[in-house]
């Protein structure tokens, strides 16, 4: 189905727990070739203001919000009101996590709560919007953006800005929702008229407890404020000032270890000067001249063809499972031979296997000729990656049918991969399954790869 002439129909997108639902389509904009998320407004009392709230939301510039590319008075098939059109972004809506998957981290909480923080600031009715855990987008990346177009934004007597702030965040820290509201989570409870995260999970923050709790009270902060105060939340706290003699003790102790280790080295060169002086008399220079001359030195036979460092003409990424996107660009770097640069997979939340959302990853390499490859040396940043070696006479883009060449369950930091004998192959998949921990975010997990060799014979 061509809705406008202009959007092509692809998966129909259920949301079963909106206040009215829309139908949401995954469809294809023919005019532009790229995908979009189209949602059908059906008639109503409310679908006049719903796509004039769509139409407030387009103008948004901040980088939580996804973007409204379209709006569409009515839809002539079906007898619709009309339709919002929307940018696709590929991610899991935050209710579906925390049913599956249940409380996340506190960070993460922080972010979803900044990201509904930005958007409500640049709307011009913030208590207009609809937000609800099903509006909140985890995005593979660890982006975290909010989609107007799931549950409408229309004029409604509801929660303050902050309050609806608020609930988020303790959805998120709570898989449980404090809000009237069509949701799929179950009800927060509430102790002596009071709702706060603490009711229902032990060990948080207690700014970030008692933020929450006060938001959803009515009081704290305003937005503006809430923005602050949450944002304080992810910067670690500055180091104290040493105090009087500590301060001294920590601007000397360096300058007293370093005259320490200078008078062990010069005690060491004297030792080894010494050692050398200390002989029958002969010079170390001319002993080697004179046992060359009494015993010359054979002439060594052809060696062996063995086993080396085989040459790579090329590296690519491949994305199968995602947009064909993810780590293009960088690959490069795996074969630069410098620790300091590295590929790198973009970071995932909630699970070490790209965060539930796609099967895997990888790098291909390109040997100039065929050869019999039998070990590949990986160099990570940091240790727990889970991969898979494959090897193959075509290009790959992904695993092929049949067992790989080798696997690693958790690889260390330098990892070589001894390879099962085989055939002679062109091209080597070095494909992740399953990421370590990310060294830049907590909470969230990446690959990060310095190095690749391979080693092996080029076959006659």
């Amino acid at each position: 189905m061509l809705v406008a002439g202009r959007y092509r129909l692809v998966d129909a997108l259920g949301d079963p727990h909106a206040r009215e639902p829309l139908h949401r389509w995954r469809a294809h904009d023919e005019l532009l070739g790229r995908p979009v998320t189209l949602s059908i407004v059906p008639p109503g009392p409310e679908a006049a203001a719903t796509l004039a709230g769509a139409r407030a939301a387009a103008l948004l510039t901040c980088a939580s919000a996804v973007r409204v590319l379209d709006v569409l008075d009515d839809v002539p098939d079906g007898g619709h009101a009309g339709a919002v059109v929307s940018e696709w972004v590929e991610g899991e809506d935050l209710e579906s996590v925390l049913l599956r998957e249940g409380p996340l981290g506190s960070e993460l909480a922080v972010s979803v709560g900044l990201a509904a923080t930005e958007l409500l600031a640049e709307l011009p009715d913030p208590r207009a919007a609809r937000l609800r855990p099903a509006d909140v987008l985890v995005c593979p990346d660890g982006r975290v953006c909010l989609a107007l177009d799931r549950s409408g934004y229309a004029p409604a007597a509801g929660p303050t800005p902050t309050a609806c702030v608020a609930a988020l965040v303790y959805a998120a820290l709570t898989a449980r929702w404090p809000l009237p509201g069509l949701t799929a989570l179950p009800p927060a409870p509430a102790l002596d008229g009071r709702t706060a995260p603490h009711h229902v999970r032990a060990g948080l923050d207690p700014r970030l407890d008692a933020l929450v709790e006060d938001a959803l009270g009515g009081g704290g902060p305003d937005l503006p404020g809430l923005a602050d105060q949450l944002g304080a939340l992810r910067r670690p706290p500055a180091p104290e000032p040493l105090p009087g003699s500590r301060r001294r003790i920590a601007l000397v102790l360096p300058v007293v270890v370093g005259l320490v280790l200078a008078t062990g080295l010069a005690l060491l060169a004297w030792q080894l000067s010494r050692s050398v002086t200390r002989d029958s008399g002969t010079p170390p220079a001319v002993r080697q001249r004179s046992s060359a001359s009494a015993s010359p030195t054979p002439t060594p036979s052809a060696p062996a063809a063995t086993s080396g460092v085989l040459a790579v003409a090329g590296v690519r990424a491949v994305d199968p499972f995602g947009d064909g996107t993810e780590g293009t660009g960088t690959e490069a770097l795996v074969l630069d031979d410098d620790p300091a640069t590295a590929w790198r997979t973009s970071a995932y939340f909630r699970r070490p296997d790209f965060g539930g959302l796609k099967r895997g990853l990888g790098l291909v390499l390109d040997l100039p000729a065929p050869a019999s490859v039998s070990s590949v040396e990986v160099d990570m940043t940091v240790p727990g990656a889970a991969y898979e070696v494959w090897g193959s006479d075509v290009p790959l883009d992904r695993p092929p049918a049949g067992t790989p060449l080798g696997r690693v369950e958790s690889a260390g930091l330098q990892e070589r991969v001894p390879l099962r004998a085989g055939p002679s192959v062109r091209w080597v998949l070095l494909w992740f399954r399953s990421l370590p921990p990310a060294r830049d975010r907590a909470g969230a997990y990446r690959a990060e790869v310095t190095t690749v060799r391979l080693t092996g014979t080029p076959a006659r």
